[in-house]
């Protein structure tokens, strides 16, 4: 099985990354579902890459989605839309967990069934509902 390894992300991502971010099940898994315009991802963006708390997963080389490194110890990703449900995810989150084990929390939407089980896979168990009406899950 090809390993699959995380990177910093830089500048040159940034394309890539707002197309992922901007891409519709990605959209309605958040609780705003509207399109990130280019001046919210480029302040987004510059917060993360201040703070190197946004990595590129690749596999082979290839750019297969992204793990930020959010606020309060949580954890979050996307899956590039080409590669879902092919198991990218999971050694995704598992490989950033492993690297990063003080990330305890993620928040997930419960219309996303898929996000769901991947998060219980890796650990993580149903908190609360945010106020945003995402699920706050949290891990040991």
């Amino acid at each position: 099985m090809n390993e699959l390894t995380l990177r910093l992300a830089t500048w040159h991502d940034s394309a890539r990354i707002l197309a992922w971010r901007n891409d519709i099940e990605t959209r309605l898994s958040r609780s705003d579902c509207r399109s990130v315009s280019l001046d919210e991802h480029m302040a987004w963006m510059i917060g993360h890459l201040a703070e190197d708390s946004l990595w590129i997963a690749e596999l082979c080389g290839y750019p297969c989605g992204q793990i930020a490194l959010d606020q309060g110890g949580e954890i979050s990703w996307i899956v590039a839309p080409e590669l879902r449900h092919a198991g990218i995810g999971h050694r995704m989150l598992d490989t950033a967990l492993r690297r990063f084990p003080e990330r305890k929390r993620c928040r997930v939407s419960p219309k996303n069934p898929v996000s769901l089980a991947l998060a219980r896979s890796c650990g993580f168990r149903e908190s609360c509902i945010a106020l945003n009406g995402l699920l706050l899950m949290e891990r040991d």
